[in-house]
């Protein structure tokens, strides 16, 4: 299907609109073959990115412009979803990989993405250095959390019935601050981080094999057990996600994913869901490039704080709250700088306050373009080691759903 570009008109003549666009686009040819930069064009993509790269992006392409392509989903007998659309969002100066630093345009999908993936799973609470027998083993806990069964001091027990080899891991105790111990479970995986071995109920007591004796909120840096907060809720650094990899991703379903930490497990879609990438047309993906992206860590856990903020280079990527023209936890321009995009819909002097609602920023799905959805962004929840930032489907910003859920997302590229 051939690219379609649609403008949101500043002139509501559409015909004069037209021209107005074809007279922008003339211009910026016109000082290109001046200065003999024309090269041979393939595809409409192509034409967009030497505009872009020219330095005439934010001449030709406005703010809320938007181009109309598709995404196939080749893991659901290559479905055509012939109106994905982008957005331009904003103009602004990229860093690549090698350093340089290239004039780019953002655009961002204007409905959300059809296919929902965790930011993270639910992470393992330990891991095997040794093989691990049969039998029963039990944890005590040192952190009382939430309003159910989470006590200080209370101890659970569970019976493996399966060895665990050496290298594999525990996982367990979901929504440990939300829900009761009846509901909790503990899983064994082989050292792939996907298969289990099996699946096992929790019991209250100190019965068995102690296995963790003081069992905190937070990982300690180096050792073999996780905190509690990413093992009940998944972890919210996105240098280390299943959606970054899902989204910087054109392998097929069952490839896109491999562990980035010693307690991550396989997202619960993996060999159901094709990369992103894969999805996207030849000539847009050899128009966006990797660019640098900057978040910041959490602030609770020993090695996040030390780390402070993660560079990646990626070519699709979550907006951060700094860039949705909301007030940041990281410092003042420390996750890119703020969307023209968001600044106008916001309708605000100033960044938008956090835990605020604002109408103006709901998104809506793709498939159902008046259905507003919760949106997932890339900053962590900074004083917690197990949320990210998101956007609800009322248009409120909040900070306190775990990592495990599958939000919709609206991600962003940059045409460099």
């Amino acid at each position: 299907m051939a690219l379609k570009q649609i403008v949101d008109p500043a002139l509501l003549d559409s015909t004069g609109q037209k021209i107005l666009k074809e007279m922008q686009v003339q211009n910026a040819y016109l000082a290109l073959m001046a200065q003999d930069k024309i090269p041979t064009l393939d595809s409409t993509w192509d034409k967009v990115a030497m505009l872009v790269r020219a330095g005439h992006g934010k001449a030709v392409y406005g703010i809320g412009d938007r181009f109309i392509d598709t995404w196939t989903d080749k893991a659901n007998n290559n479905k055509e979803y012939n109106d994905y659309t982008w957005r331009v969002d904003h103009h602004g100066d990229v860093e690549l990989g090698n350093g340089d630093v290239v004039p780019g345009m953002y655009l961002a999908t204007q409905w959300t993405h059809p296919v929902a993936v965790q930011f993270c799973q639910y992470q393992a609470f330990y891991v095997t250095e040794a093989k691990l027998a049969a039998g029963t083993y039990y944890v005590t806990l040192d952190h009382s959390w939430g309003s159910k069964d989470c006590v200080k001091g209370a101890s659970f027990c569970f019976t493996l019935t399966k060895p665990v080899p050496a290298g594999g891991k525990l996982a367990g105790f979901r929504r440990i601050a939300d829900d009761p111990y009846s509901s909790w479970d503990v899983r064994s995986y082989d050292v792939d981080s996907k298969t289990v071995i099996e699946t096992v109920k929790v019991e209250k007591g100190a019965t068995g094999s102690c296995l963790i004796n003081a069992w905190g909120p937070y990982y300690d840096g180096t050792s073999n057990i996780n905190g509690l907060q990413r093992t009940a809720y998944g972890y919210g650094r996105w240098s280390q996600s299943a959606i970054r990899q899902y989204l910087n991703s054109d392998a097929d379903k069952g490839k896109w994913w491999t562990p980035q930490n010693k307690f991550d497990l396989a997202p619960d879609n993996l060999d159901t869901t094709a990369g992103y990438l894969s999805g996207l047309p030849a000539d847009l993906l050899a128009a966006i490039k990797p660019v640098k992206v900057v978040t910041y860590t959490n602030t609770c856990e020993t090695a996040d704080k030390a780390t402070e903020k993660d560079i990646t280079y990626d070519r699709v990527f979550l907006p951060s709250l700094e860039e949705m023209y909301i007030k940041p936890q990281a410092p003042a321009g420390g996750e890119g700088t703020p969307h023209d995009y968001w600044r106008i819909i916001s309708g605000s002097s100033q960044p938008v306050a956090q835990y605020g609602t604002y109408p103006r920023y709901k998104q809506f799905a793709l498939t159902s373009k008046t259905s507003s959805q919760a949106v997932r962004l890339r900053s962590a929840t900074r004083g917690h080691a197990y949320n990210t930032w998101y956007v609800y489907s009322t248009g409120n910003v909040n900070g306190y759903d775990g990592a495990y859920w599958a939000f919709a997302v609206a991600p962003l590229v940059v045409i460099s």
